[in-house]
């Protein structure tokens, strides 16, 4: 949330053809990327296009890819806060996503425009989690609103589902790329053990 205030994103997103203004934006968005520990930071135009990134200097760059399709680009775009478990249509390495809004007003103008310019993600890598989960005894996972397993301390269960997923939910996963083609089977699916 606070991210989407900078007024560096904002301007930015309002000179997307200056070099120098996107070479700024992608070094603070670094800094305070590696500060933060998460894995990534960017900033998407209104189209989905990434202008910018923390991530501008390695392979796996996020500059020009474009994640309109992503339902947390969406809501942001609408003025919501975004959320979204999904495996990296870039990277293949899975995370938790979370967008807001960035308006075009800068610090200090008294302009109130409620039109988003683009929008601010970061992605959260949840490997920590994974590794600490390791030494519980118990079951432990996260299911996402369709009933996937998308993080688990048992291995075999994660990116299967509770119960048999809808048509419209295998719609919507396919659609948003959530599991990068993983198979999604029911938990009756695996072995008893």
């Amino acid at each position: 949330f606070a991210l989407s205030f900078q007024n560096e994103a904002k301007l930015a997103l309002q000179q997307p053809n200056s070099t120098a203004t996107i070479d700024q934006l992608n070094h603070i968005l670094k800094t305070i990327q590696l500060q933060a520990k998460v894995a990534a930071i960017y900033v998407m135009d209104t189209k989905g296009k990434t202008i910018a990134a923390s991530n501008w200097d390695n392979k796996q760059s996020y500059i020009g890819k474009n994640f309109g399709f992503r339902p947390y680009f969406i809501d942001a775009l609408h003025g919501k806060a975004g959320r979204f478990y999904g495996i990296g249509s870039t990277t293949a390495e899975p995370g938790y996503f979370i967008a807001q809004p960035v308006y075009g007003a800068l610090a200090g103008d008294n302009k109130t425009d409620h039109t988003p310019i683009g929008v601010m993600a970061i992605k959260i890598s949840l490997d920590d989690f994974a590794q600490a989960w390791r030494s519980i005894v118990e079951p432990v996972s996260l299911v996402d609103h369709w009933g996937v397993i998308f993080l688990s301390n048992r291995p075999a269960w994660q990116y299967h589902s509770l119960d048999s997923l809808t048509p419209t939910a295998q719609q919507e996963i396919a659609h948003t790329l959530q599991y990068a083609g993983h198979q999604i089977e029911p938990m009756r699916a695996l072995p008893s053990k």
